[in-house]
């Protein structure tokens, strides 16, 4: 079974997120350009970013698709902040966490990293947590920073 390769893109300067439409690697040896699209006052535009030096003239981040999608459709991307709900769920009922793209054993993985930096391995989508109760996305790290600080907190 293939799964679909999505990518989103965060403005670093518009403060905004997009919806990446092309990537062109054209070589090692240049910025990849990231052509992404997004609204604004009702008109579609699209616009370039460069992403992947290392001198900090980065203007967008990218988030892939993890694969899978919450309890209500949503699509679930890295950077997304999930609420999982249910008892089966470690550390209780109501956990918040934080969906990164990590490497365990040699191989790369989407993680959930609650509040204490503990992790549940989702491994590329076949994870079926639906049978755990629910997991809904409320928001992401950079729209809504909010959701973490809340829980640095409690540590």
């Amino acid at each position: 079974m293939m799964r679909d390769i999505k990518f989103r893109a965060w403005d670093r300067n518009k403060k905004m997120m997009e919806k990446v439409v092309c990537i062109e690697m054209l070589s090692p040896y240049v910025y990849t350009n990231v052509i992404v699209e997004f609204k604004e006052h009702g008109r579609v535009i699209n616009d370039n970013h460069l992403i992947g030096g290392t001198d900090g003239c980065d203007t967008a981040i990218l988030m892939q698709y993890v694969g899978l999608k919450d309890s209500n459709g949503k699509e679930i991307y890295e950077g997304d902040i999930v609420k999982c709900t249910g008892d089966e769920w470690p550390n209780g009922m109501n956990v918040i966490y934080e969906v990164i793209y990590g490497a365990d054993n040699d191989y790369p993985a989407f993680d959930l990293i609650d509040e204490y930096g503990n992790n549940i391995y989702i491994a590329n989508g076949i994870l079926h947590f639906k049978s755990k109760g629910t997991i809904e996305v409320v928001g992401n790290r950079y729209e809504n920073p909010e959701l973490l600080k809340e829980h640095e907190d409690d540590k």
